[in-house]
């Protein structure tokens, strides 16, 4: 046994020797290919560092307030600046020119703060109201679309501004002005707000559209208005805030279209109003402004919500879960001009918000405002028969079951319709149909817990079907 490790001992070094050579060689390739970056391939999102020695590439200098003239050309396909900022700085870059331009903004270390396409609107580029990190050096990247998505360069003159954004302090409920011009395309505000705060953020704009967003003292930009707004009022909220810090409100143009012009800005700490349900509500509407309302509702309820203007003023409304999330709108369902909200499902237990506002900025008049609960089919009874059509494109059945069990549900008579099929319990969501023209279809589901399961069906045919729906266990 001795002998026998020996032996082995002995092979094992005698390997090793033999190994060293080739390990040495191994070892200097791998030092000469550490030395010797890997080359960065054009037109992804991983730019070169456009920093560095100004030996090295010559690198203009700008200042906050500046306008510089550049070339792009075949050999010089990208052109950098420099710029010294300070944290909290909110800057605002532009870049203008006869092709699909591209802005990159990079830090000290080469890495990719931000960049921007198109925002200036007509291909143009506009990285808006960025607040700066730290207090340092910063670089912007100036090149076309072409040579960021596909490495093919393109050759043109351009414009490039550098603007110090200013930052406005404000208070719930104060109206301000401001103004947006083209040296100047976007204006910040900031207000204090506190954990749980329901706002809203109003702009009515004099001559343009436009575009609102709101970030939180994090950073974390957790609302905004519709992008594509054609109006001259955008409305933020109601939302309710999710920690105690300064919150701040960029006021820019919808769709990236570049326009000037004053407008007024308001931040309110919404009060809503409590609905009661089968109760008439009358309403004031004027200026475009909306008016807030809410209602208490549990988990597998249908919402009706009805509004009658008497053809005074065409409305619009929008339904908010308890988290703020928009989860139902609604312009002409009703008579004329009037919205409708027809068996609307409640997924969750809690505060649901009503958003009632003129279509038109210039809309005023009273209306009358009913919120009341539907009666929901009940599968346990039976099959039940829904009618779908171009005034109620959604339906709804429950029935009552029990943890772990298997139901199997069938829809027949379809009549061609194209459902989308919803089926949930609690809240959450067990499984979705999504189908083309059909006549009828099966689903086996497991309950999750004991109670209520719904079935919400919505039909894409845009034709009145009429279809049956059966449980099986």
């Amino acid at each position: 046994m001795r002998h026998t490790t020996k032996w082995l001992l002995g092979l094992a070094l005698l390997i090793l020797l033999m190994a060293l050579p080739l390990m040495a060689i191994q070892a200097q390739e791998s030092s000469l290919q550490t030395t010797t970056p890997a080359p960065t391939p054009v037109g992804t999102a991983t730019l070169p560092f456009a920093g560095g020695s100004d030996e090295d590439e010559d690198i203009e200098v700008m200042e906050y307030g500046d306008s510089v003239e550049g070339a792009l050309t075949n050999s010089e396909p990208t052109q950098t600046y420099e710029f010294e900022g300070e944290a909290g700085d909110s800057v605002t870059i532009t870049m203008t020119g006869p092709f699909d331009t591209y802005l990159v903004l990079q830090d000290d270390s080469g890495f990719e703060l931000t960049y921007d396409d198109d925002s200036a609107g007509n291909l143009n580029s506009r990285i808006s109201a960025f607040a700066l990190p730290y207090t340092g050096t910063y670089y912007i990247v100036a090149q076309s679309f072409g040579y960021r998505s596909s490495g093919s360069a393109v050759e043109g003159a351009y414009t490039l501004r550098l603007n110090l954004t200013e930052v406005r302090d404000i208070e719930y409920t104060q109206e301000v002005e401001g103004e947006l011009s083209e040296s100047e395309p976007s204006t910040l505000f900031r207000f204090r707000g506190e954990s749980g705060d329901l706002i809203a953020v109003t702009v009515t704009a004099d001559n343009f559209s436009p575009y609102v967003i709101v970030t939180g003292p994090d950073g974390y930009q957790f609302a905004y208005s519709d992008y594509y707004n054609t109006g001259r009022v955008a409305v933020v909220g109601p939302t309710s805030l999710y920690q105690t810090g300064d919150y701040t409100v960029n006021v820019s143009t919808s769709s990236g279209i570049s326009a000037s012009g004053n407008f007024t800005l308001v931040v309110e700490r919404i009060e809503l109003t409590e609905i009661e349900f089968d109760e008439e509500t009358e309403v004031e509407l004027s200026g475009g402004l909306p008016a807030y309302f809410s209602f208490e509702a549990n988990a597998g309820e249908l919402i009706n919500i009805s509004v009658d203007s008497n053809n005074s003023i065409d409305t619009r409304i929008d339904v908010l879960d308890p988290s703020s999330y928009n989860i139902y709108s609604d312009d002409d369902s009703g008579a004329g001009f009037d919205p409708e909200v027809n068996r609307l499902v409640i997924s969750t237990t809690g505060t649901y918000t009503v958003v009632l506002r003129p279509f038109a900025d210039s809309g005023e008049g009273a209306v009358t405002m009913t919120v009341s609960r539907a009666e929901v089919p009940s599968l346990d009874d039976g099959p039940q028969v829904l009618e779908l059509g171009e005034k109620q494109q959604r339906g709804v059945v429950t029935f009552e079951a029990e943890a772990g069990e298997e139901y199997t549900i069938s829809f027949s008579d379809m009549g061609g319709a194209q459902p989308y099929i919803t089926i949930s319990q609690d809240g959450f969501t067990i499984t979705t149909i999504s189908s083309g023209p059909v006549n009828g279809l099966s689903v086996t589901i497991t309950a999750t817990s004991d109670g209520p399961v719904q079935i919400q069906v919505e039909d894409y045919s845009y034709s009145n079907v009429s279809m049956t729906i059966e449980l099986e266990n």
